[in-house]
């Protein structure tokens, strides 16, 4: 029981020795988080079964990180909850160096992939008055929702307020501003549409 008691009091403290917190998390939620993980505020994390959490850094203080079951997130991650909230559901799958801040809300849809070195910002800064700098200025938290088995490409921009619907892919290297329409395939800076994935089936059922 003292045991029991002390490494609690150990996953309390900010920051807390990662290799207490990584067992913690993993025995507690039967997940596999890498020893050299950085993670601050752990009691705010709730992880579903079978998750695998790599060398990456999160906070999670505000509202807190959901993960659900079979969640991949790789190494060199960051996910800074930012006051906010960041809600990833099953079988999402985040690769190496992704950036996530969650100031305004961030949800994942099932099955969604996020290649490597993208980033979702839910928050922008103000930037109206000349007068006074921009860091001074404030900012703006509008969230970001991204919906069940959308895929986003590497070095992919998606900026604070935007929808990306069912289906969904964002081409590599593009900067998404504007809400994206289900099994719509966009690419660019700014992304544009290319086409949508629902003319490639009515040709391929014509075909067949």
């Amino acid at each position: 029981m003292r045991l029991i008691k002390y490494v609690v009091n150990l996953v309390k403290r900010s920051p807390a020795p990662s290799f207490i917190v990584a067992i913690f998390l993993s025995l507690r939620w039967k997940c596999r988080v890498s020893l050299a993980a950085r993670i601050f505020y752990p009691s705010n994390i709730v992880v579903g079964k079978g998750s695998r959490i790599g060398r990456c850094h999160i906070i999670a203080n505000g509202t807190g990180l959901t993960i659900g079951c079979n969640v991949s997130i790789s190494d060199n991650v960051i996910l800074d909850v930012h006051h906010g909230s960041i809600n990833l559901h099953d079988n999402v799958a985040i690769g190496p160096f992704v950036v996530m801040y969650g100031e305004g809300g961030v949800s994942i849809g099932d099955y969604t992939m996020i290649a490597t070195h993208s980033t979702i910002v839910a928050t922008s800064h103000v930037f109206e008055s000349t007068r006074i700098p921009m860091k001074l200025q404030g900012t703006i938290a509008k969230g970001i929702a991204i919906a069940d088995d959308v895929w986003i490409g590497a070095h992919a921009v998606i900026q604070d307020g935007i929808s990306i619907d069912t289906g969904a892919i964002i081409g590599s290297g593009s900067i998404v501003t504007r809400s994206v329409p289900e099994y719509t395939i966009v690419a660019g800076v700014p992304a544009k549409v290319i086409r949508s994935r629902k003319d490639a089936c009515a040709v391929e059922a014509t075909v067949k």
